[in-house]
């Protein structure tokens, strides 16, 4: 069955809870909840089945930063919420992420209702394959300074 993946490292509020729920049901997708105690199947996936969760769902709702990357790898629709905890905010580097992919639109308190399920990853694969190729350059030539 289809299903929507919610992985948070804080705390997951009524507010996201409530919403996610909407969604879901408006859909008629289940939720898996990673890194959550009262979901017990997926609750201590080791990180295969966290990369087979990401690249299987339909829409991925995170706090977290890796998640983000594994979306846009993926090419999965994601909605990423504040982070709410009393540790660091990584707040910052998910925002340079979206800025830097010209996702900015996936964040919770900009995305469209109607777009919650579409995401054009055009640009964002093309920002990948230029960054890859830029990275692989970079290994190259420290390869053959040595």
């Amino acid at each position: 069955k289809e299903y929507i993946l919610k992985y948070f490292l804080g705390q997951e509020n009524a507010e996201y809870k409530k919403v996610i729920g909407k969604i879901a049901k408006e859909n008629q997708l289940s939720i898996r909840a990673l890194n959550d105690e009262s979901d017990s199947e997926y609750y201590t996936a080791g990180p295969c089945e966290f990369l087979q969760c990401l690249k299987n769902a339909k829409l991925i709702c995170t706090d977290s930063f890796h998640a983000v990357v594994f979306s846009i790898i993926f090419n999965k629709p994601f909605i990423v919420f504040p982070r709410n905890s009393k540790g660091v905010d990584m707040g910052d580097r998910i925002t340079t992420l979206l800025s830097t992919f010209n996702l900015e639109n996936r964040s919770y308190n900009n995305i469209k209702y109607s777009d919650i399920f579409y995401c054009d990853f055009t640009k964002s694969n093309e920002i990948v394959s230029y960054k890859r190729k830029e990275f692989i350059d970079f290994i190259e030539k420290a390869i053959h300074k040595m």
